[in-house]
């Protein structure tokens, strides 16, 4: 006679003293756990109770689960049993500390298929998590309440299936995966229960007499007359005792028996005897005694694959390759099982397509046969079976459909249109990577077919998502080359940029990305407009890469609609994600860009959450993080990244980490702490050079960036070499005339400056100049930089007439496109009024407006005004008007004083180091023979940077010629 092992019969004093702890420990409705309010008791189970509560401070209903700390024996001590098995419980506060180490180590889970843990903590020495409430029925429950055909049954475990996956890749083991401890929510979503949190107290290696003597035979008569193991709470429920075995002993596998170490592979054991009893209506092992089960599974000994009829739905048998894989994953020894539980999966879903398949083929062979039938002198043609590959490859092809020599004719002729001097150039640039793409998704596409239909590799799912994903990105590709054919000036300028942003075809032929990847609605009517919405995402995306900003933000407006229709929540994210990237990133600190930022990525970083999509989650962090920044919020703004970086790490995404060490630094940089946003820009330019390759313009604009910093901190010649590899790899990318490559001109001209290359500076400013007024006409701000930076380097060159006409053209435009009025007039006026050491004869007017506005415009209190004041006590003091300029410098001190000490960080030149030397100077103005002066004088010359202090180092090399320093040799 078999025997079932269903579980274990708990003892008279067992049963008895488990009722005693839950009664002395239950809680009743409206009492108070920690800030949630009790509810209702809704069940127990071998490791806690299961309350239904309320979170009055996020207003929501959740379930909060009290851990058990110390499970009591299944039986009493036995004469000769070890120290280990009946001695005495671990202390309470290392139990409840490693519960909730582990339940903090769910909580960082975000998966569809795992209960979502949103709260983890202790209240009396009892351990509880709080977990988002489902409502719904228990796998057992669903399998149960009626017959449910056997592609039912695979679609459920399937997402079983991914949630065990996704809480192996953060190296927690169910280690009691079970029907169960899978809930079906009402919405139709899978989610598995008790993750990582199945082990009972003071786990410890069992020897297998012990475990035979643990499980000792209590058999109740079954219905069928069979022997199984009953249990007084619910069949296959009970987990054994503390110091035993952990787990419902008919779904563990050998080794949990055996007291060996558990790895992601005994779930997979435990997976496949769920799923063979969910199809047969029993266990995969027929066995008399617990021990009889593990040597039966190491054995291999498996009942007979036997479906119910209604499992079948029809269907004379279930494929081969769903028999197969269940034997494999329930293989008595773990190296024998899939590799990991991805690979299950894989071959359950191709298992799973294999009818539809073969349905397929015959309706092909059906087809032909009916063809030959009908023409008789072909009755002698030999049918072979069509190759499913065939068209499968035929839809590669697609990509011809969108790209081919009458829509790059189209391209030419659009750009030829705008007349613009480079637009042919560029429509030349363009087209070779356009073809390279192209061919790499074509041969991406038949890799697919052929890693599917030929070669057997990849299951029918992952053939799927790799579909999905080359669709996604024709579309963008679509998007992109619909947009060039209609090009105005704005999009031949940034063509060469948005060719180089389109999607790295590599990413669809990334396995562990693809397993990754959200399941998208099941309704074929819902993942319609699911695609048709993403096509409208990507036209919004490709027009905004292209600088039609006008055009794509209606489209970011009714896709955002349509996205809210749909309640799919990862797209609703992807939207906002999109829009807050492509309309509000670029524009650097401006107020209304940084406001609306922060809006588009908080509504992105809630929908994510809830739609549990932590990719998007963790990208969303990132952008909250540096709106923060940008609005000078850096404590704000860590915090994010703290968060980010937790939930990040266990991903093992060298992306998102990037993406995270990038936004880091960046904060690093606005904070004024360049101390420590150097080493960060230095390891965001490593992981991008491993990642894309020096010729990559990632890797440009990383170098561009470290470059900056650099010269910021007076290492020209570290940026140097930076510089020129970006400006050249950008140039390479994205032509002539894009306004990176104009941006690299100027950087250029900077490090130049630093390095008191001044002729070299020059060039590089005008080179930056000619670009931009080409593309964008005289009012582009960067124009106005340029400007203003020959000016100041045609003053240190001497040449003062054309130093003051570049600052005049400068003050011409800024009071045109900013009125006179403005700070940028008043700080075109201040350059002026200082060119050539203060010698414009209307210096000290000019200065003296500049003050007066920037006082109009923010008080005293501001660098800009002290910058002004300065200046205009310089201007004086050339001028022998010494008790005016002494007059400006007090004021400027003053004022100086009460500037906030954070704005000071971002200085070309120390406005201190300005006043100390127009005091000295007055002082030896005042008494020529004052040798203190004359001291302070040379140890101002020999401490300052000349390149730095320009016109005031100039006064004080005046000053000392022809004079000895007082303070002597030494």
């Amino acid at each position: 006679m078999s025997v079932e092992i269903d579980q274990v019969a708990p003892t008279q004093g067992a049963v008895e003293a488990r009722a005693s702890r839950g009664r002395e420990g239950a809680l009743e409705r409206g009492a108070e756990l920690g800030r949630y309010l009790v509810l209702e008791r809704l069940g127990a189970g071998g490791m806690g109770v299961v309350y239904s509560a309320w979170d009055p401070q996020l207003d929501r209903k959740l379930a909060v689960k009290i851990l058990h700390a110390a499970p009591a024996p299944l039986r009493p001590p036995r004469p000769g049993d070890t120290e280990l098995a009946s001695g005495p419980s671990p202390s309470l506060d290392t139990n409840s500390a490693r519960l909730m180490r582990e339940a903090q180590a769910l909580a960082r889970i975000h998966h569809p298929n795992v209960v979502t843990i949103h709260d983890v903590g202790a209240v009396k020495g009892r351990v509880f998590v709080a977990m988002e409430f489902i409502d719904g029925q228990t796998l057992r429950a669903w399998l149960d309440e009626a017959a449910r055909p056997w592609t039912a049954i695979l679609d459920v475990f399937l997402e079983a299936g991914r949630g065990l996956a996704a809480a192996h890749a953060a190296g927690l083991v169910h280690r009691d995966f079970k029907p169960d401890n899978v809930m079906l929510c009402k919405s139709g979503r899978v989610c598995v229960l008790d993750f990582g949190l199945a082990r009972a107290d003071g786990e410890q290696p069992v020897r297998p007499e012990q475990a035979a003597a643990e499980l000792s035979d209590r058999p109740s008569s079954s219905s069928d007359g069979a022997l199984s193991f009953t249990s007084s709470v619910s069949s296959g429920s009970v987990l054994t005792r503390t110091g035993a075995l952990l787990g419902t002993p008919a779904y563990m596998a050998p080794e949990q028996f055996q007291g060996g170490g558990l790895d992601p592979r005994s779930d997979q054991f435990s997976f496949c005897v769920a799923l063979w009893e969910a199809i047969t209506g029993a266990r995969p092992f027929s066995a008399s005694s617990p021990m009889a089960l593990v040597y039966a599974a190491l054995d291999g000994e498996l009942r007979p694959f036997s479906p119910r009829p209604a499992v079948l739905d029809g269907a004379k048998a279930l494929p081969e390759g769903l028999v197969h894989a269940l034997r494999r994953g329930l293989a008595g020894e773990p190296e024998d099982r899939f590799e990991d539980m991805g690979a299950l999966l894989d071959a359950i879903a191709r298992a799973r397509t294999a009818p539809r398949r073969l349905r397929r083929r015959r309706r092909l062979l059906a087809a032909s046969a009916a063809v030959v039938f009908g023409l008789g002198a072909l009755a002698s043609v030999a049918l072979d079976r069509p190759d499913p590959a065939r068209s499968c490859r035929s839809d590669s092809r697609a990509v011809a459909e969108v790209w081919n020599p009458r829509r790059a004719r189209a391209i030419d002729q659009a750009f030829a249109t705008t007349q613009l001097s480079f637009a042919s150039r560029s429509a030349d640039k363009i087209r070779a990577p356009l073809d390279a793409w192209a061919r790499d998704w074509t041969a991406m596409h038949d890799d697919a077919c052929a890693a599917h239909y030929l070669r057997g590799e990849q299951s029918a799912q992952l053939f799927e998502r790799r579909v999905a994903c080359l669709d996604r990105q024709l579309s963008s590709f679509s998007s992109l080359v619909d947009a060039l054919a209609e090009a105005d000036a704005e999009v031949v300028e940034h063509a060469g940029a948005a060719v180089g942003g389109l999607p790295n075809v590599a990413d669809c032929g990334d396995l562990r990305q693809l397993r990754a990847a959200l399941s998208e609605p099941r309704a074929p009517h819902q993942r319609l407009r699911l695609h048709r919405a993403r096509a409208l995402l990507d036209r919004a995306t490709q027009l905004a890469r292209l600088d039609r900003l006008e055009a794509a933000k209606p489209l970011f407006t009714a896709v955002e609609a349509e996205a809210r229709v749909l309640g799919y929540e990862p797209f609703v994210a992807e939207v906002a994600l999109a829009r807050a990237r492509e309309l509000w990133l670029p524009n650097g600190r401006d107020e209304a860009a940084v406001e609306a930022l922060g809006e588009d990525a908080t509504k992105a970083l809630i929908a994510a959450r809830r739609g549990q999509a932590e990719h998007l989650e963790i990208t969303a962090m990132s952008l909250v993080a540096l709106s923060a920044a940008r609005r000078s919020d850096f404590d704000e703004a860590t915090r994010w990244l703290d968060i980010a970086d937790a939930i990040a790490e266990p991903l093992d995404d060298r992306g998102l980490a990037l993406e995270l060490l990038h936004t880091r630094a960046r904060t690093e940089n606005l904070a004024g702490n360049w101390a420590a946003a150097e080493p960060r820009f230095r390891a965001v330019v490593a992981d991008v050079e491993a990642m894309h390759g020096r010729d990559s313009l990632e890797y440009a604009q990383a170098e561009l960036e470290l470059g900056l910093l650099l010269i910021g901190r007076q290492q020209a010649q570290d940026a140097l070499p930076l510089v020129e590899h970006g400006l050249q790899v950008a140039t390479e990318q994205l032509g002539d005339h894009h306004p990176t490559v104009a941006e690299a001109h100027a950087q250029l001209g900077l490090a130049h400056t630093e390095l008191a290359q001044t002729e070299a500076a020059l060039e590089s400013f005008r080179r930056a100049q000619t670009l931009v007024v080409e593309v964008r006409g005289e009012t582009d701000r960067l124009n106005l930089r340029m400007l203003a930076y020959q000016g100041i380097a045609l003053s240190e060159l001497g040449r003062c007439d054309e130093s003051r006409a570049a600052l005049e053209r400068l003050r011409s435009l800024s009071e045109a496109e900013f009125q006179r009025e403005s700070a940028r007039w008043a700080h075109a006026a201040r350059l002026s009024g200082w060119s050539c050491r203060w010698s414009h004869p209307e210096s000290v007017a000019l200065l003296e407006e500049s003050a007066a506005i920037h006082e109009r415009l923010g008080g005293r209190y501001s660098y800009a005004w002290v910058d002004s004041a300065l200046n205009h006590g310089f201007a004086l003091l050339v001028r022998e008007r010494d008790a005016e300029a002494r007059t400006c410098f007090d004021d400027a001190r003053e004022a100086l004083a009460r500037v906030e000490s954070v704005e000071a960080q971002d200085r070309w030149w120390n406005p201190n180091d300005m006043l100390a030397i127009g005091d000295a100077l007055l002082r030896l103005r005042a008494d020529v023979d004052d040798t203190d002066a004359l001291a302070e004088v040379f140890a101002l010359r020999e401490r300052l940077d000349p390149h730095a202090m320009l016109g005031p180092y100039g006064l004080l090399e005046e000053a000392t010629i022809g004079r000895f320093d007082p303070r002597g040799p030494g």
